[in-house]
């Protein structure tokens, strides 16, 4: 009693301090087992003294008592049975051995066994250890793996209060921001009279410096929805011509308000139709990133849009093409990462970006079946990016319509050869 007793409270206390799972599981294999084996044994002990309180019944418990240590064994890697086998197939095999050592009729035999027995006692040894170092091995990576999924569970919850404080702080900075715009934009259009010229010049650089506010929220606002999958699309047929001339003229203005020498121009056929389906707002949101860049890091020369069909692919391309700053190969790899900008100098000419833009972009374009890509001669020798559309996109919505067209026309058919 005082020996299982003993065993039982060091079992309790392993299990209470220890996080393993397996471990925990291992032992309350080994209580239960223990247990059921106690009880049935203790069954026998009034019958030992003459004392016929029951029958001796309570034996037949203990034949759980090995099936359960065999079942932990097997299932929950209970007492390392590699090792023990290891260490029992070399134990056997040494016996053996030794046999035949002592049984030995002739000293040459005797020699020849010793040296077996010499050299397998050296094997045994090696093999019991390298099993061990297996075995210790593989548990290491199993509490290794453990960890590593709870420390991937406590990332995912990280991103994803991130992603809901980005999304809830973007949101609360957006009506303020809207207002400070919406108002600069109404004493810039003298609505509340007329504007000195030294307060037009400070008022102007509140209004451009509010509408760059609010792309890079939409950008954030755009981050978080598509980290959380929950960036929704409206797609319609439309001209994607008329979206750039649009787009066009809303940064012509903003180009001839800033004292560059840049010659900024658009390129596309007036005759020819570009129907695209796409969603508008989103691609608005693409192309005035391409385009507000080429402005931005261009400081003379030129930036020119252009609009055409690609017959070949049957793909129309959109093409932003500039004379700035350019960039060498290892930013024309990384570009479109999340966070990323050229090292090109931008970082000291425009500590303001973010390196959404073309992320956002990027995943945009995924989503409507197209491509975006960038090109340059190197640093200081310009850039270009362009975005390409399929003419004939199917839509998530049209795609799920067939999908399930597809499916019924199957059934119909299975139901018709079930019925024939």
């Amino acid at each position: 009693i005082g020996f299982f007793g003993y065993a039982f409270y060091q079992m309790l206390k392993v299990y209470k301090n220890s996080t393993d799972t397996t471990r925990q599981k291992q032992i309350q294999y080994l209580l239960g087992g223990s247990l059921i084996g106690v009880i049935g044994g203790a069954t026998n002990f009034p019958l030992m003294y003459g004392i016929p309180l029951m029958l001796p019944y309570g034996m037949f418990l203990t034949i759980f008592h090995p099936i359960i240590f065999t079942y932990a064994i097997f299932k929950h890697h209970l007492f390392n049975i590699k090792v023990i086998t290891a260490e029992l197939f070399s134990v056997l095999l040494f016996i053996i051995l030794s046999i035949r050592l002592a049984l030995s009729e002739t000293l040459q035999q005797f020699i020849l066994n010793g040296v077996i027995v010499f050299g397998f006692a050296i094997f045994g040894v090696l093999l019991i250890r390298s099993v061990w170092k297996e075995v210790r091995a593989r548990e290491e990576i199993e509490r290794l793996a453990k960890e590593l999924e709870k420390a991937n569970v406590r990332l995912k919850e990280l991103d994803q209060a991130k992603s809901e404080f980005v999304t809830i702080t973007s949101h609360q900075l957006r009506a303020p921001i809207t207002a400070i715009k919406g108002y600069s934009s109404m004493l810039m259009e003298g609505t509340f009279g007329p504007v000195p010229e030294k307060a037009r010049t400070a008022v102007d650089r509140i209004l451009q410096s509010s509408d760059r506010l609010v792309r890079l929220i939409a950008d954030f606002l755009n981050l978080s929805r598509i980290e959380r999958g929950k960036m929704e699309y409206d797609f319609q047929k439309f001209d994607l011509k008329d979206l750039v001339k649009s787009i066009f003229d809303d940064f012509f203005q903003i180009n001839g308000k800033r004292k560059i020498p840049l010659k900024f121009s658009l390129e596309l056929d007036e005759n020819e139709k570009f129907m695209v389906t796409a969603d508008q707002e989103k691609v608005r949101q693409a192309m005035s990133n391409l385009i507000d860049n080429a402005l931005k890091y261009t400081k003379e020369g030129f930036a020119k849009i252009s609009l055409h069909k690609n017959p070949e692919k049957n793909t129309i391309i959109f093409k932003v093409q500039d004379s700035g700053m350019g960039m060498d190969k290892d930013s024309l790899a990384r570009i479109f990462q999340k966070f990323t900008r050229a090292h090109n100098g931008t970082l000291s000419v425009h500590v303001e970006g973010t390196g959404l833009g073309l992320y956002v972009a990027k995943e945009i374009m995924s989503a409507h079946g197209g491509d975006i890509w960038a090109e340059s001669r190197g640093i200081g020798k310009g850039s270009s990016f362009s975005i390409e559309f399929p003419m004939k996109f199917i839509t998530p919505q049209e795609k799920q319509k067939m999908e399930e067209e597809q499916k019924q026309r199957e059934q119909n058919v299975e139901r018709f050869v079930k019925g024939i």
